[in-house]
Parts: C-alpha cells; sequence; structure tokens
C-alpha cells in the first residue's frame, strides 16, 4: 500500500513551517521538477507526495526515489538518462 499524503497531513503551529507549506502549494501548481534535500526524519517524502498530489500529474504514477541508495557513478545515469552506446563507449553508426 502506498501511502498518499497530501498538505493536509502537517499537523503544525508553526509559522515558518505553515510558511514554507503555502510557498510549496503554489510551487505544485507549476508542474516543474522539485529537488527536496534535508536531514533524515525531515518529513520530504510528505512534502514529495504533497506537491504530487496538489499537482496536475496527480493522476500520474509517483515514484519516490531514495538518492543516497543509489551509488555515486550511477546518480545522473538514473536520473536523467543516457544516449544509446553511452555506459559501453560503443559507437553507433
Amino acid at each position: 500500500m502506498i501511502n498518499c499524503y497530501n498538505f493536509d497531513d502537517f499537523k503544525t503551529c508553526d509559522k515558518s513551517l505553515l510558511n514554507l507549506i503555502e510557498k510549496v502549494k503554489r510551487i505544485a501548481s507549476y508542474g516543474s521538477n522539485v529537488l527536496i534535500y534535508g536531514e533524515t526524519g525531515t518529513g520530504k517524502e510528505i512534502f514529495a507526495q504533497s506537491i504530487h498530489n496538489a499537482s496536475n500529474r496527480k493522476n500520474k504514477p509517483f515514484i519516490a526515489q531514495n538518492c543516497a541508495a543509489i551509488p555515486e557513478n550511477l546518480l545522473e545515469s538514473i536520473l536523467f538518462g543516457t544516449e544509446k552506446g553511452s555506459l559501453t563507449g560503443a559507437i553507433i553508426l
């Protein structure tokens, strides 16, 4: 079962967090990619799912990726893709 978080799942009275949530709600409407980083346990996954569920992509799949679990030498190709033959050094004619 996948958790489906949204901005209503944040329970806080902290003004700085409430301001951040309002900013992130506006960002979600743009449809741009978002990089979220921070300490373990700070709610990055809740923010990520909340952004997804508030965006125009809400009916499409949501895939959370823990970048710390990807070897550094593969991170760029996994996130941004590769050109045919680039991993082997093969020349494509």
